[in-house]
């Protein structure tokens, strides 16, 4: 871990789906680096945030009392193996290639990923963890119900509801506003959780400096419309300095 610069509260990098490197990277960012939060891929070479092989990186990040955030990458399909001790393949499931990812598969490996997080029990055996989701939640309120309505042919008289989902995104998820969520995916959000647990985001530096300007400008004409002054002031800086204990 050498080399690695000091940057003060910056946010670092899980190594996934290194278990034993990532443990030690958690712990080193915490204890000399002064982390804020560490951020995490929807899936590493194919293994899905909140598949067994990777407990033992959230116990850690539960003991840590860690802020986690997801951004979604490009669809893997794991071939072989999750017994980190034998060889394990990946392939991209790249569909509709001459669309860039971002604009579809993105957003679906976000609601893959938390989907599986929640499915899987892990953001309830890990009370401690705060997620935060990009891009407004992306496609997850329109899926919720049927997510969870499925999930009584998995878990039986322990199915997760509409409501219990409802109730860890207003307690144990954040959602930031990069990408383009208005005018229309904000209120599908809403009906979720509330403005308390938005953040701003831009996604530079992928999304090009000119194209976050207009987004910049854009949100502030559609929070505008939503949100009071004061909601405002908490979207823009007062929510994230919560999170992240610094008032």
């Amino acid at each position: 871990m050498a080399g690695i610069p000091r940057i003060p509260g910056a946010e670092r990098q899980a190594p996934l789906p290194d278990v034993e490197g990532s443990i030690g990277e958690i712990d080193y960012a915490l204890d000399h680096l002064d982390a804020k939060g560490f951020a995490v891929l929807t899936n590493a070479n194919g293994i899905y945030l909140g598949e067994p092989l990777l407990d033992k990186v959230f116990e850690k990040l539960n003991k840590r009392k860690a802020v986690v955030m997801l951004h979604p990458t490009i669809r893997q399909i794991c071939i072989g193996s999750e017994d980190r001790n034998q060889q394990v393949r990946s392939q991209e499931a790249v569909p509709l290639l001459q669309y860039p990812q971002p604009i579809l598969e993105f957003f679906f490996d976000t609601a893959r990923a938390v989907t599986h997080l929640i499915l899987s029990k892990t953001v309830e055996r890990n009370p401690d963890i705060t997620f935060i989701v990009r891009h407004c939640g992306s496609v997850l309120p329109s899926i919720i119900e049927r997510f969870t309505s499925y999930s009584t042919h998995v878990y039986g008289n322990n199915a997760i509801s509409s409501d219990d989902v409802r109730h860890l995104f207003k307690t144990r998820f954040y959602f930031d506003l990069a990408g383009f969520p208005f005018p229309d995916q904000i209120h599908g959000l809403l009906r979720f959780t509330d403005s308390s647990r938005l953040l701003y985001g831009t996604d530079f530096p992928f999304l090009p400096a000119g194209a976050v300007v207009r987004a910049a400008d854009r949100n502030d004409e559609e929070v505008g419309k939503l949100f009071g002054l004061e909601i405002q002031k908490h979207i823009y800086s007062k929510n994230a300095r919560v999170l992240l204990s610094l008032e």
